[in-house]
């Protein structure tokens, strides 16, 4: 009977790591606004509010839930030394980062005079 305790005690076990890796595998990052000028924080906007984008992280591919044309996602590391920066072009929703980026860092996605920023672990 205790083999079989064990036994059971273990499958949960397994059962519950891959669940996290799954979670982790479609994992939406977090953004915050931010200007890309400070002076321009307190002048006033006429038009709708700000639309943080939405983005996905699996494994080393940022999928965005729209097409962010003529954005720029940068990739900085926790020394805020930028490792990866590319121009979206139109119609793209989704691409790769490179696969010798690993560990934490900090997303930017630039467009206009806001920054969206996040955190994001590879």
């Amino acid at each position: 009977m205790k083999k079989l305790t064990v036994l059971f005690c273990m499958l949960l076990l397994v059962d519950s790591i891959t669940a996290k890796k799954q979670q982790v595998a479609n994992e939406e990052i977090h953004l915050e606004v931010k200007y890309t000028d400070p002076s321009l924080e307190h002048e006033s906007l006429k038009s709708a509010p700000i639309k943080i984008p939405k983005v996905i992280l699996n494994g080393h591919t940022l999928i965005f839930g729209e097409s962010i044309d003529g954005c720029t996602v940068s990739i900085f590391d926790t020394n805020d030394t930028p490792v990866f920066i590319k121009t979206i072009s139109n119609g793209t929703i989704s691409f790769n980062l490179p696969k010798h980026i690993s560990g934490k860092h900090i997303i930017h996605i630039t467009k206009g005079r806001f920054c969206f920023s996040g955190s994001i672990y590879l």
